[in-house]
């Protein structure tokens, strides 16, 4: 009976032995193929990382609030398609950065620069001038994104030839007030900063309506001037369905230079700004936003137009 038992023990010995040994075979070819294929980069999670758009393989969604029906710099087209040259700019700087993926959402000027101080939108495209207010409010990036041809209209039968700020100021030509914080109340600022012998007489108003109703003023008399981007001089002067076409005999618009205009962001952005900034210089030296202008503002290429007054 010991014998017996003494022999069913052996087994049992030998059997685990065995099993030892055919568990640490299978250990030692699992870590050889481990090895293998981490040297190789044929891992999952190596052919994994070598696909993502960044190093870590996130993708940050980038909220970009724009001012809807602002043609041409923002507007739907005739087939209901968003189009226009800060959507196609900022669509071509998405393009150079895969880290990012751009959503765009339209809404009027003052919603745009109320929800990047709540920090909801991340950038505001709004073809907007650069003003201390808004640089201090906002974070301003190194390069703009566009420009915008600027001019003064004045009363055909009063001043038909003023064109320039400074033949208006000689001449002590009245000025339309310009709202408190607008880009070309900043322009007139800096004008008559660099010429404190020679200003335009430049007051503020908190009346949002100075704008659309500076047309009617000059052409009654009201005042003498009134400065206005090209862009919308056309569109709403020019154009026979204008909104103040009923203007155009009696007004006289004369183009004296070019305003930058920028992108602003929500403050913490400072990484997004610094990779926005890069990706426009690289636009700019590659000629594709002067394409871009030339596209959207009938052939004419607006950087053309800034010059070391330019801000």
């Amino acid at each position: 009976m010991k014998e017996k038992l003494q022999s069913v023990n052996n087994k049992r010995i030998r059997i685990t032995a065995l099993l030892l040994t055919l568990l640490m075979t299978a250990t030692l070819l699992l870590s050889a193929c481990g090895a293998s294929s981490a040297a190789t980069g044929t891992s999952p999670s190596a052919s994994t990382a070598s696909a993502s758009p960044s190093t870590s393989g996130k993708v940050t969604t980038v909220n970009v609030a724009y001012s809807q029906n602002g043609k041409p710099t923002a507007y739907l087209d005739e087939s209901g398609n968003l189009t226009g040259y800060d959507i196609e700019a900022l669509r071509l700087v998405d393009a150079l950065l895969p880290q990012y993926e751009f959503n765009f959402i339209g809404l009027d000027q003052t919603a745009c620069f109320a929800g990047l101080a709540t920090g909801k939108y991340q950038i505001a495209a709004t073809n907007s001038f650069y003003t201390e207010e808004r640089a201090q409010k906002y974070l301003v990036p190194s390069e703009n994104i566009g420009a915008s041809i600027l001019g003064l209209f004045t009363s055909k039968e009063k001043n038909p030839d003023v064109a320039s700020l400074a033949v208006a100021a000689s001449k002590k030509l009245s000025l339309v007030p310009i709202l408190a914080g607008d880009g070309n109340y900043f322009v007139v600022q800096q004008f008559n900063k660099k010429y404190p012998d020679n200003q335009v007489n430049l007051q503020a108003t908190d009346d949002a309506n100075a704008f659309t109703e500076s047309f009617q003023w000059v052409a009654e008399g009201r005042y003498d001037f009134a400065l206005v981007p090209k862009q919308y001089w056309d569109s709403l002067v020019v154009a026979d369905d204008g909104a103040f076409h009923q203007y155009f005999d009696k007004l006289s618009y004369h183009v004296f230079g070019a305003v930058k205009t920028w992108t602003f962001l929500a403050k913490g952005q400072d990484q997004l700004a610094a990779d926005l900034s890069a990706a426009l210089k690289q636009l700019k030296d590659e000629g594709k936003l002067s394409e871009l202008q030339k596209k959207f503002y009938n052939g004419v290429d607006n950087f053309t137009y800034l010059n070391a007054d330019s801000q």
